[in-house]
């Protein structure tokens, strides 16, 4: 007689059937029986002990757990699908249970912290959504949301104020609020129509200085530095492997470089500077054009020489992101005036230009 596997239970009942009790249920179909309009359909096929036994009967039990009836598989049926019963099968089944109820867990707790996780990288997100099966667009959209409002409420702050009204928050709030609002805006249109997690700028910087910081915490001499490093780091990346990993974390930025950095980047990284380029002038333009029209409001009101400044200032910056776009419309690399400010942030990982000297 087959024996039983994992926590399974076998009987035998009469006419030679036997009766299988799992605590789970294993997905077999049993069998359909012939009526005046439909042929019979058999069970599943089950592969046992090198021999086939067809599901006659699966009865759900009312403490929970399943009762299977199987009896030696008709040759008058073809086996076009079977199922195959042995240990490591189960064992396989019963860690794919616990997976689905550390995933229920994780989704549970994934919940409640979507407005913090939300703000993280978009790999970061990922590998959050695969590990709880808890949707990373929808986090983005949730940590987006509060911003967002709290951005409408400052833009409108700043309007009152510049019409003479008392406003709701502080001048530096209320432009903080503003650059939210065009940030968050940009994050939930990403999330919303592509289904894409979008991580802030405020999470991708922490990150980035988490992961930065993290190399030297783990050399540092000390009691815990080995116990760390086996932790958070399998084996040590090459450099050409941590220069890609750091290249993936700067990846916009090098939109904002001169043409001739962008083409290395290209030919080193595989750089998209057209794909990159709409996307950073996109940005730049959700992320400026509400400071600009405000300025632009504060100006008409209440002109003073500090309103003219910004109004100035703000609307070559945004004169420069439509340029940029028509640029990548001619599918030409659209680099911008501010890439003093992103270079930094990219140096070091671009090889010099040929024929030039280090020295």
């Amino acid at each position: 007689m087959p024996r039983p596997f994992g926590t399974d239970r076998l009987d035998v009942a009469a006419g030679g059937a036997l009766v299988l009790f799992a605590a789970q249920p294993k997905g077999w179909r049993e069998r359909s029986p012939a009526t005046r309009t439909s042929a019979e359909h058999p069970g599943t096929a089950v592969r046992w002990d090198d021999e086939l036994w067809e599901v006659t009967a699966a009865v759900e039990l009312p403490g929970g757990g399943v009762r299977y009836e199987l009896l030696r598989w008709d040759e008058r049926h073809a086996a076009r699908h079977v199922e195959t019963y042995d240990g490591p099968g189960e064992a396989r089944r019963a860690e794919a249970r616990a997976a689905h109820r550390r995933r229920g867990r994780g989704w549970a707790r994934a919940f409640v912290l979507s407005p913090l996780f939300g703000h993280l990288p978009s790999d970061v997100q990922q590998r959050i959504e695969d590990d709880t099966a808890f949707s990373a667009p929808v986090m983005t959209i949730v940590s987006a949301i509060p911003l967002f409002v709290f951005g409408v409420v400052s833009l409108v702050s700043l309007l009152s104020a510049g019409a003479g009204a008392a406003a709701f928050f502080p001048a530096g709030v209320s432009v903080a609020g503003v650059y939210l609002l065009a940030e968050s805006g940009a994050r939930l249109a990403v999330a919303i129509t592509q289904g894409r997690p979008v991580g802030s700028f405020a999470g991708e910087t922490l990150v980035t200085l988490f992961r930065a910081a993290r190399p030297r915490v783990a050399g540092e001499e000390g009691s815990g530095a080995a116990a760390g490093r086996s932790v958070w780091e399998v084996g040590a990346p090459d450099d050409g492997t941590a220069a890609r990993d750091a290249y993936r974390m700067r990846e916009p930025l090098f939109a904002l470089l001169s043409v001739e950095e962008q083409r290395r980047a290209a030919d080193e990284y595989g750089f998209d500077a057209l794909r990159w380029g709409r996307i950073s002038a996109v940005f730049l333009l959700g992320a400026l054009g509400p400071m600009f029209l405000a300025s632009l409001l504060a100006l008409l009101i209440l002109p003073e020489p500090s309103d003219l400044l910004l109004f100035l200032f703000l609307g070559s910056l945004v004169a420069e992101q439509v340029g940029r776009l028509r640029r990548v419309a001619r599918r030409m690399a659209a680099p911008s005036v501010l890439r003093f400010l992103a270079r930094p942030f990219c140096a070091g990982l671009l090889r010099p230009p040929a024929g030039s000297s280090s020295g």
